[in-house]
């Protein structure tokens, strides 16, 4: 298994997507599978299927043979096409494996648009104000000193701020670069990355926004184990192996443990302070209904909404308050200008 890479979350689409295909289709495993992997071209799914190929025509089923390639697949994918195969459901599955996968693009999707613009002007206004500070101020400066004009406090504080930046800037990059190079290395450790997961959750907005996409994933997900007939321990458990954050990790296998000692799901859930109110709310619609499936599914799709709410509440609010900065700023430098030109006047 070493040096597989693993397959793209849009192959992964596409894959389900034929599998889909070729299992509702009056053709063989075999021949389905060659198919669909002469049509994906080179690459790794071409790499995986062929061997799919090899296993099934040994004798094993589809489900065994892609747990063989689970480094590449993810063992949450193998899992499913195994589990769809043992219940009779493999192309419904397949196609809901496909939906869970193209929502979870389309909301990584969001996130990206969201941040991108603000990142830029941020990154923008940083540039327009050094410039300010280190290349045009010192020019006034030796302007305003040839005029014999004495600088108010304000003009001098951001002369000082130039020349330093022009001075020691170099030395302050190299400073950032450290620090940022050992919360790297700390951010791999065991507790270094625990700690910073935990942080980031408690991040302003972004530690919500970040909840409530997990949340959604989650919700998405176990309804579609559920609804394809695997147990809520052994769903708890696939979730911990598949994903992200030790966080996250850690609270599905406490779930495991309890829902593996006979506890209801909903109670499991409902104890944990991890997930929004909604969650618990709609769980416990589904502990008197008995439709949890169908209400983890309806939980994903609010907390869907609600990622996309807070996303749009995100831009209508940066942007504006960034532009709104930035003015006060290039305001306060143009002003440490100005007012020595105006004392200069005022003394003709």
């Amino acid at each position: 298994m070493a040096g597989k890479m693993s397959i793209p979350m849009e192959e992964r689409v596409l894959l389900a997507r034929q599998l889909a295909l070729v299992v509702d289709a009056d053709l063989s495993l075999v021949e389905g599978l060659e198919l669909v992997r002469e049509g994906a071209g080179p690459g790794q799914v071409e790499k995986l299927l062929g061997e799919a190929v090899r296993d099934v025509g040994e004798g094993l089923s589809l489900g065994e043979a892609f747990k063989r390639q689970e480094e590449r697949l993810t063992p949450f994918f193998a899992n499913m096409v195994d589990l769809g195969e043992k219940t009779g459901n493999l192309t419904s599955l397949l196609d809901r494996l496909a939906q869970v996968y193209e929502t979870e693009m389309e909301t990584a999707r969001k996130v990206r648009a969201a941040l991108t613009y603000p990142l830029l002007l941020t990154l923008m206004m940083g540039l327009v104000v050094l410039l300010l500070v280190v290349k045009i101020l010192p020019v006034f400066e030796e302007i305003l000193r040839s005029l014999g004009a004495e600088m108010p406090a304000l003009t001098r504080g951001l002369l000082r701020t130039g020349l330093f930046l022009q001075n020691r800037g170099g030395v302050l990059a190299m400073l950032l670069l450290v620090v940022l190079g050992v919360l790297y290395l700390w951010g791999r450790t065991e507790s270094g990355s625990l700690a910073l997961e935990r942080w980031s959750y408690g991040i302003p907005f972004y530690g919500k926004v970040r909840r409530t996409v997990l949340t959604a994933t989650f919700a998405r997900t176990m309804s579609l184990l559920m609804s394809g007939g695997t147990a809520p321990a052994t769903a708890f458990r696939m979730m911990a192996a598949v994903f992200p954050g030790k966080v996250f990790s850690g609270l599905m296998e406490q779930a495991a443990a309890r829902a593996g000692d006979g506890e209801p799901v909903e109670k499991v859930l409902g104890d944990m302070a991890f997930f929004p109110a909604i969650l618990n709310r709609l769980l416990g619609t589904a502990h008197a209904t008995g439709h949890l499936d169908r209400m983890l599914d309806k939980a994903a799709r609010e907390m869907d909404k609600q990622t996309d709410a807070d996303l749009d509440r995100l831009v209508n609010v940066l942007e504006p308050s960034l532009i709104l900065v930035l003015a006060i700023i290039v305001g306060l430098i143009l002003l440490s200008v100005v007012l020595p030109v105006v004392r200069i006047m005022n003394a003709i």
